[in-house]
């Protein structure tokens, strides 16, 4: 008769996800190298990795980054301009 049901949330592609943060599809898999969010590799992905992740991971992201106040309260700009310059060099 089947077997029964189990209760695992769906996994979502790179462009489902990419499309729920309103980022790009790239941006994401940036996120991804650098381990700001976890994913599940599907199949084999010989020349490049075929990306799933779970909409748990994608909470948890959300929450990780929200922030409360001003964009300038925090240093956003400097930092993100800071990060921005260390993947620069890296790529050299």
């Amino acid at each position: 008769m089947g077997r029964p049901m189990i209760g695992l949330a769906k996994l979502l592609t790179v462009k489902e996800t990419a499309d729920l943060l309103a980022i790009s599809p790239s941006t994401l898999r940036d996120l991804v190298r650098h381990g700001e969010i976890a994913f599940v590799q599907r199949g084999r992905g010989i020349q490049r990795l075929h990306l799933a992740l779970h909409p748990s991971e994608i909470e948890s992201y959300i929450k990780r980054n929200t922030k409360r106040g001003h964009l300038s309260d925090d240093g956003f700009l400097e930092q993100r301009t800071a990060r921005l310059a260390v993947r620069k060099a890296a790529r050299r």
